[in-house]
């Protein structure tokens, strides 16, 4: 009987749950931001409980705050979904054991008092307030920015996990910061976010550099050929460590989009476009949005011409 409960409602779970980019998956989303809000709002007894199932009535209260046909999502993936309850785990580990700094647009999480939080997050700050003014990008909440030292690496989840925002061994972190803004609106699409967020988060406000870094990219892939937006943008990773031409053609081509159609355009793509799209699909939404077809953008800018390395 059980086994049958759990085939109905991980039935009733796909139904309802969209798969697709944030943008397109308003169901996860809202429910990790009422889970997320649950747990910062969660007692210390309860916080530091260790049976998990002790979170149950609690979370099913908490979904009161979702339309009527969500709730029973929450306990469906509480009962159901091994990734949901692991989630919820790290979520609860953070906010039993660390110290917790908010400002308007961050929620900041730490163990250390060095350097300290407020001038950290000083610098967040404004950087936040210049990227998503320049993007006129709103985010719905704040930002959870968990430091952790003993981190080998750091991670930006997307905001429909309940873990959503940043993890870094780095008390700041403005490339992360940038990610995270850009995967508000949509963390499908790698192959243009993680471009933005180098630009605009470790080369913020250093134009110099990323052009710099832009005619790099252009003297490689003119030597080793160019890899089409048409076969990047179904990546679902994307990043300096990806492989090298791919990694390359992404930052051109997000460079020169940037450059000839302005930030706020950049941002409307992100909310249109998604990485489920037909080729057809994603091509017309791309000349929608920049009035330019794609084979014509990058024929214009020089990317066709190196493609015919490959």
């Amino acid at each position: 009987m059980k086994s049958l409960f759990g085939l109905v409602a991980l039935t009733f779970l796909n139904v309802l749950t969209p798969h697709a980019n944030d943008a397109s998956q308003p169901n996860d989303l809202k429910i990790a931001q009422v889970v997320r809000k649950a747990v910062r709002d969660a007692d210390s007894t309860l916080l530091h409980t260790t049976v998990l199932g002790n979170w149950r009535d609690y979370l099913k209260i908490a979904a009161i705050d979702l339309e009527i046909e969500l709730q029973p999502l929450v306990l469906i993936k509480f009962d159901e979904d091994m990734s949901f309850r692991t989630q919820l785990k790290k979520l609860i580990e953070w906010e039993a054991t660390c110290k917790k700094v908010e400002t308007e647009h961050y929620i900041y999480y730490h163990k250390w008092d060095a350097p300290l939080p407020e001038l950290i997050l000083d610098v967040q700050e404004v950087h936040f307030n210049a990227v998503t003014k320049l993007f006129n990008i709103e985010l719905p909440e704040k930002i959870p920015y968990r430091y952790d030292v003993s981190l080998d690496a750091g991670e930006v989840y997307a905001f429909d996990d309940l873990r959503g925002g940043i993890v870094s061994p780095q008390p700041f972190d403005l490339e992360k910061a940038a990610l995270a803004i850009f995967y508000s609106v949509n963390s499908g699409l790698p192959y243009l976010t993680a471009p933005l967020s180098l630009m605009y988060g470790r080369y913020f406000q250093n134009e110099s550099t990323s052009r710099a870094y832009f005619e790099k990219c252009m003297h490689e892939i003119t030597r080793q050929g160019y890899v089409p937006a048409l076969e990047l943008y179904r990546q679902e990773s994307h990043d300096e460590s990806s492989p090298q031409q791919g990694w390359l053609s992404a930052f051109a081509f997000v460079y020169k989009l940037t450059e000839q159609f302005g930030a706020p355009r950049i941002a409307e793509f992100l909310k249109t476009a998604d990485n489920e799209m037909s080729p057809d699909a994603y091509s017309a939404a791309f000349e929608r949005i920049f009035e330019v077809s794609l084979p014509e953008f990058e024929q214009a800018n020089g990317f066709e011409q190196a493609a015919n390395k490959l």
